[in-house]
């Protein structure tokens, strides 16, 4: 096999679309973070701004999701059963797997085409890892990144949702033709990835947005 020109494939590295994938990952996580709030708001019947404080200051993922949890049964006692329990046991995964992209190593998979250019895929690996890879060892690849990010974009969005039907929390009152789909979507468990029927099925060439706009009072 031919030498590896490491002057070339550190900026291949370097410029792999895997390092922006990642921090727009953490923004889609902090971004269902903030519906976590709106949620606690709503379940709680406390303000946003009151929510985040105490919301935000609980570290520990589980610990928030059991009170959000306790706090909807509390509300919704046994209705709206099935979207609870699939919604509470559905949040763990994405927590885990946030803490993967936030905390493994970036790694470099270097190689040549057949051109005999220096090629280099970065992936993500537990940083145990680094010194003895093995054939079993889990990666995350710039594929696998993406699908999360969707995924906790398509639950913000559910539970955003959720807040303005079920807790009305936002001032602005939907319509009854915009709520009765959604009321139906609640009334059972979600299923992810949704149904070419979900309002939140991905829309072919829709824009992925992370910013979250805010109206300063």
């Amino acid at each position: 096999m031919a030498n590896i020109d490491m002057n070339k494939v550190i900026p291949i590295a370097e410029g792999h679309e895997i390092w922006a994938a990642r921090g727009k990952a953490i923004q889609a996580y902090a971004n269902l973070e903030q519906s976590f709030a709106t949620l606690f708001a709503g379940l709680s019947d406390a303000s946003i701004r009151t929510a985040a404080i105490v919301l935000f200051r609980i570290t520990n993922s589980d610990a928030r999701n059991k009170i959000l949890e306790k706090l909807f049964r509390q509300k919704f006692q046994e209705e709206l059963k099935e979207f609870r329990k699939s919604l509470f046991s559905q949040l763990r995964p994405i927590d885990i797997e946030r803490n993967e992209i936030v905390h493994w190593n970036a790694a470099c998979h270097m190689g040549l085409d057949e051109d005999g250019q220096e090629t280099a895929n970065v992936f993500l690996m537990p940083p145990a890892s680094l010194t003895a890879v093995a054939s079993d060892t889990p990666t995350k690849d710039i594929h696998a990144i993406k699908a999360f990010s969707a995924k906790c974009r398509f639950y913000s969005s559910l539970i955003n949702m959720f807040c303005s039907v079920e807790c009305r929390t936002f001032e602005q009152a939907l319509p009854d033709e915009v709520t009765r789909p959604w009321r139906d979507i609640f009334a059972r468990e979600i299923v992810y990835p949704p149904p070419m029927e979900h309002p939140l099925f991905p829309q072919q060439n829709a824009l992925e947005n992370y910013i979250q706009a805010f109206i300063v009072r």
